[in-house]
């Protein structure tokens, strides 16, 4: 079931927030490839683009831990290569159908996404937000 965007997973950083909409998107888009009958060479594409995009948000929030000197950003780092080496795991795994491999992608970073922001993400918001930092 698609994820929606509210404002309860607002972090306060909006180019957080604006990725992270993004890749509930991207997420999203699987969701409705894979409801359509998803061929295996579009879910090795989606499974890509979730990598990039990951490894590419990872990078933009680590450089305000780096920027800013957040005190919890070696275990949250730790966290975004979890993610990074799971995902690369699912793009080498072979699915009995296409449908198969995307249902269950979708349903672990469903999970790993709202429990990542909804946990670790909310350890960042009042560190930022002392700070003023909410660009």
């Amino acid at each position: 079931m698609p994820l929606k965007w509210n404002a309860d997973m607002s972090v306060g950083v909006k180019t957080f927030d604006q990725q992270h909409q993004q890749f509930l998107e991207i997420l999203n888009n699987l969701y409705d490839k894979s409801v359509n009958e998803i061929s295996f060479d579009e879910l090795q594409n989606a499974i890509g683009s979730v990598a990039r995009f990951a490894t590419e948000h990872f990078s933009t929030e680590e450089s305000y831990f780096d920027k800013y000197n957040y005190p919890q950003s070696e275990e949250h780092k730790r966290l975004h290569v979890a993610l990074v080496k799971r995902v690369k795991e699912f793009k080498d795994k072979k699915f009995p159908t296409a449908a198969d491999g995307a249902f269950e992608i979708i349903d672990f970073l469903e999970d790993w996404l709202v429990t990542h922001m909804e946990d670790a993400d909310r350890d960042y918001i009042e560190f930022f937000q002392k700070l003023g930092v909410t660009d």
